[in-house]
């Protein structure tokens, strides 16, 4: 008996050492190594991602006015860059004006303050124009030296340009800072400037907005269950969700009712396959066996072999005939004439004078009656001084 709870005792005490060990594994590595990523989340703190981040639009969190959306059209402040590269810049406020650096460009007024070259990029090239400022001369290079344009072609009487004639300074907005009170010197517009708090609309500030306080703002209204009850189509009013319930008749899993079970279908239920009994040809007699047969997928099949082979009809000099794969029969020659009776007819004619009759004999062939031969020829009567008259081919008299 305290052998027995010895034993007990052991491996009791094994499998408690067991379970101790394989209920907590200790750290790999000493704090703060080791630990997990941390996830991207929606406080303040400053956040590394290292692998790629995709988004179809970015905000500013500061002024949401602001905002990069890759596919369509960005919205920034200022941009600040070594270098940018475009096919073609258009003015912000009047795209007929444009800069195509590979083709035409259109300014409303162009300020050189160092030279204006044309033809290449050498201010010391045939064609360049320039200002001299000691001077105070417009000077071309001719190829070898600058000389003034003054001394190559003949003056003409100097009109004053108004180069603010046409120009409007109106009011406007880039992003959130408002530009007014424009007014135009040297043909550009120059203004006073405001950034607006909430964004800016046709160069005027706009009102601060009104911020509802939202309840529902964090409130997730997601399917759920409760026991054999599914509450979905959650909807949040003043921090609460009301839900559309169901009641699952095979019960529910994380908001979702189970799908009825699965039941096996037994296809054979109420099929008979009863066994089949086929004839075939065999020595050139009619035998017969049984081919077994059972249901499988609820059609009927045959059992491989066969059982109970025997012979049914002795062909003897007949042919034995296989009518199809499961028929078979001894092809007996049909008599035609089995039942047929044949009659044979007696007629008169004319002979010599006289009345004659005999006995035409028929026979059956092929189930017919035909005509094979005549007998028993004999006077009938004699017409004497009369004359024999055939009244048709079966009829002959005596007629005085």
């Amino acid at each position: 008996m305290n052998k027995k709870i010895k034993i007990i005792f052991i491996i009791s005490l094994i499998f408690f050492v067991a379970g101790t060990l394989n209920a907590w594994t200790g750290p790999t590595q000493a704090p703060p190594n080791g630990n997990t990523d941390e996830p991207l989340n929606v406080s303040n703190q400053t956040q590394k991602k290292y692998g790629n981040l995709y988004f179809p639009k970015w905000f500013d969190g500061n002024n949401d006015g602001y905002y990069v959306d890759p596919d369509a059209n960005s919205w920034l402040y200022r941009l600040y860059s070594y270098d940018i590269r475009s096919s073609i810049f258009y003015d912000r406020d009047n795209i007929d004006y444009y800069v195509d650096p590979a083709s035409v460009s259109k300014f409303n007024n162009v300020e050189v303050l160092g030279y204006l070259i044309f033809g290449g990029s050498d201010i010391n090239k045939e064609g360049s124009v320039r200002w001299n400022s000691i001077t105070k001369t417009l000077q071309v290079y001719n190829g070898t030296e600058w000389v003034d344009i003054s001394l190559n072609t003949p003056s003409a009487p100097v009109v004053p340009v108004d180069l603010c004639a046409g120009v409007s300074c109106n009011p406007y907005c880039s992003g959130s800072t408002r530009y007014y009170n424009g007014s135009c010197s040297g043909g550009s517009c120059s203004y006073a400037s405001q950034v607006c708090a909430y964004g800016c609309t046709s160069g005027v500030c706009n009102s601060a907005p009104v911020v509802p306080v939202d309840l529902c703002a964090g409130v997730s209204c997601n399917p759920y269950c409760s026991g054999s009850t599914r509450y979905y189509n959650g909807s949040c009013s003043g921090g609460s969700c009301s839900y559309t319930s169901q009641v699952c008749a095979y019960g529910c899993t994380s908001g979702v009712c189970n799908s009825a079970p699965v039941v096996p279908v037994d296809l054979c239920a109420g099929v008979d396959c009863p066994d089949e009994i086929v004839s075939y040809c065999s020595i050139g007699d009619v035998w017969e066996l049984t081919m077994d047969r059972y249901c499988y997928l609820g059609s009927c099949i045959y059992y491989p072999g066969y059982s109970n082979a025997h012979l049914v009809q002795d062909c003897g000099s007949a042919t034995c005939l296989e009518l199809s794969t499961k028929e078979a029969i001894c092809d007996i020659p049909v008599d035609l004439c089995l039942g047929v009776s044949c009659s044979n007819k007696i007629i008169s004619y004319c002979s010599m004078g006289d009345v004659w009759e005999l006995t035409l004999n028929y026979s059956c062939s092929n189930g017919l009656c035909s005509y094979t031969n005549y007998s028993d020829y004999h006077l009938v009567q004699d017409c004497g001084t009369g004359i024999c008259s055939e009244l048709s081919t079966e009829e002959a008299v005596c007629t005085p």
